[in-house]
C-alpha cells in the first residue's frame, strides 16, 4: 500500500529536472542515471575546470581563461618568490662579507690594510672597498681583465658575486684599466655597480644625489684601495647617456689617464652636467673617483656621481650649505624627449640646451669608435649589459651663459605672438605644461642664480 502511494505521488510530480530521471523509472529500475565518467554531459568534480567534449563553447573558454589565470597566477609567484630568495641571499652575503673587515687577523709580514686580508683571501680580485655612510654602499670592489659570458672583457662580475657565483647583483667592479696603486694611481678611477631600483641594494642610493638634501647629508664617499685609505668629495651629480642615438655620448668611461687637455675637458664636462653644483672646489690637478649605474630617466640613462680626492692637509668637513641646484645642466637630448618626471617633481631645478642644439664642433661624429668599456644595464632579471658608444667631441663655441633660460621657455617666448589657437590646441597636453612649467622655473631661479652663481660663468 505504501509502495502505491509513492507511485502515485511521483506520478503526480509535474516535472523532471533535465539530466534527471523520474522517481517511477528509478524506482522501478527500468533506468539508471549516468554519470559523467560513463560519457555524458553531467557534474563531476574535475568538469569544473577541466574542458570537456560535452562543453558549450561558452563554458569551454571560461575554463581556458581560469586556466591561462591560474598559470599566470603561479609563474608570477614563482618570479616574485626568486626575486625575494635572491634579495635575502644576497643581502646576508653583504653583511657576510662586511664581517670579515678585521684586522686583527692580518699576520705581521701582510703588506696591505690590515682590515683586508680576510676578503683578499677570498678573492684576490679585490682590490678596495666603498663606503657611503648611512646608506646601503658598502661592498668590497674587484677587477680584473676577466670576460663574462659575452665576452666583454673586465665584465666578469657584471653577474657574479664576490665567489663567482652566478647572481643578478654582481659585484661592484673597478674598470680592468684603472690602477689603484699609489704611486702609479689613474687620473680617473671608474667603478661600476648595479642599481637594483626594488630593493635598494648595490649602488641603487646613488640615484638619491639628485636631491639635494641627500647630498648635504652623504657630501663624503669613502674608497679605500687595498694599499691606503682615502676619502673623496663629491663634485658632480650627473644624468647622461650611453648611445649616440639619444645624442652626444659623454665618454667619462674612456677619460682614465688622459692629456692635460683631455683632463681639463673631463674637468669642464662636470661644470657643465652636474644637476648639483657642491660648492667643493676641484680642477686638472685632483684625482677622481666615477661611480657609475643606471637610471630610469629614459631607455639606457646612466647616473654618474663624480668625486675628488682628499688633498694634502685638507679636511672632510663640507660646508654643504653653500650646495645648490645647477639652473642650466647640460642635459642628454633623449633627456627633453622624455619629459623626465625630474623636471615636474623637482620644482628647485631648471634645466639647460639639450647637446643636440649646441654648436656643430660639439656635435657627436660617426666615425669609427674607439675602444670603449661597456657600462651597466639593471633593473630585471634579464642578464643584459649596455654599451656605451664612443663620440668625439671638440671645443665649444657658445655664447649662452647659465643665466640663460630652458630652450623650451625660449621657444615658447618667440612663438608665443605668431600662435594661433587652432595651432596651440594642436600641441599634445603633456608639451604644453612642460613649456609652461619650464617658463615658470626660468623666473623663479633667475635672481636666485645671479644670488649663487659661481665666479667662473660655465658656458654651454
Amino acid at each position: 500500500r505504501s509502495a502505491s502511494l509513492a507511485r502515485e505521488v511521483a506520478a503526480a510530480y509535474p516535472q523532471v529536472f533535465d539530466g534527471a530521471v523520474s522517481l517511477i523509472a528509478a524506482v522501478s529500475g527500468k533506468s539508471k542515471i549516468k554519470t559523467a565518467k560513463q560519457g555524458e554531459k553531467g557534474e563531476h568534480k574535475t568538469n569544473r575546470f577541466i574542458p570537456s567534449k560535452y562543453d558549450t563553447a561558452g563554458e569551454r573558454a571560461r575554463k581556458i581563461i581560469f586556466l591561462v589565470c591560474v598559470l599566470v597566477f603561479v609563474s608570477c609567484m614563482g618570479y616574485l618568490g626568486t626575486k625575494l630568495f635572491d634579495s635575502v641571499n644576497h643581502r646576508s652575503l653583504a653583511a657576510s662579507l662586511q664581517s670579515l673587515l678585521d684586522p686583527s687577523d692580518a699576520p705581521a709580514d701582510w703588506e696591505y690594510l690590515p682590515e683586508f686580508y680576510n676578503l683578499y683571501q677570498e678573492n684576490n680580485d679585490f682590490i678596495g672597498y666603498i663606503k657611503i655612510d648611512d646608506t646601503n654602499v658598502e661592498y668590497p670592489v674587484v677587477q680584473t681583465a676577466k670576460e663574462n659570458g659575452k665576452g666583454y672583457a673586465g665584465q666578469y662580475y657584471l653577474r657574479k658575486d664576490y665567489y663567482g657565483n652566478y647572481s643578478m647583483y654582481g659585484t661592484p667592479f673597478a674598470d680592468y684599466r684603472c690602477n689603484v696603486t699609489p704611486q702609479n694611481q689613474s687620473k680617473n678611477i671608474i667603478i661600476y655597480g648595479h642599481n637594483i631600483y626594488d630593493d635598494g641594494q648595490m649602488f641603487s642610493d646613488l640615484i638619491k644625489y639628485r636631491k639635494l638634501s641627500f647630498y648635504k647629508e652623504h657630501p663624503v664617499i669613502r674608497f679605500d684601495s687595498l694599499y691606503e685609505r682615502n676619502e673623496w668629495l663629491v663634485v658632480g651629480v650627473i644624468v647622461t647617456n650611453a648611445y649616440a642615438k639619444d645624442g652626444p655620448v659623454w665618454e667619462y668611461h674612456n677619460f682614465i689617464d688622459g692629456t692635460d687637455s683631455e683632463t681639463a675637458d673631463f674637468v669642464e664636462q662636470i661644470k657643465k652636467r652636474t644637476l648639483i653644483v657642491t660648492g667643493v672646489e676641484f680642477d686638472e690637478s685632483d684625482n677622481y673617483l666615477t661611480l657609475s649605474t643606471c637610471c630610469y630617466d629614459f631607455t639606457d640613462a646612466r647616473m654618474v656621481i663624480v668625486a675628488r680626492q682628499l688633498r694634502d692637509g685638507e679636511e672632510t668637513e663640507v660646508d654643504t650649505e653653500k650646495a645648490y641646484y645647477s639652473t642650466n645642466p647640460l642635459m642628454p637630448e633623449k633627456w627633453y624627449q622624455a619629459i623626465s618626471k625630474t623636471q615636474n617633481t623637482e620644482s628647485d631645478a631648471s634645466y639647460g640646451e639639450p647637446e643636440s642644439s649646441m654648436s656643430s664642433s660639439e656635435s657627436s661624429s660617426e666615425e669609427e669608435p674607439i675602444e670603449t668599456y661597456p657600462d651597466i644595464d639593471i633593473g630585471d632579471s634579464s642578464e643584459s649589459e649596455s654599451l656605451p658608444e664612443s663620440s668625439e667631441s671638440s671645443s665649444e663655441s657658445s655664447s649662452e651663459s647659465t643665466a640663460a633660460p630652458p630652450r623650451a621657455a625660449a621657444t615658447a617666448a618667440r612663438a608665443a605672438p605668431k600662435a594661433s589657437r587652432k595651432a596651440a590646441k594642436a600641441v599634445p597636453k603633456a608639451v604644453r605644461r612642460a613649456v609652461k612649467a619650464a617658463a615658470n622655473r626660468a623666473a623663479r631661479a633667475a635672481p636666485r642664480a645671479a644670488a649663487k652663481a659661481p665666479p667662473t660663468t660655465l658656458r654651454i
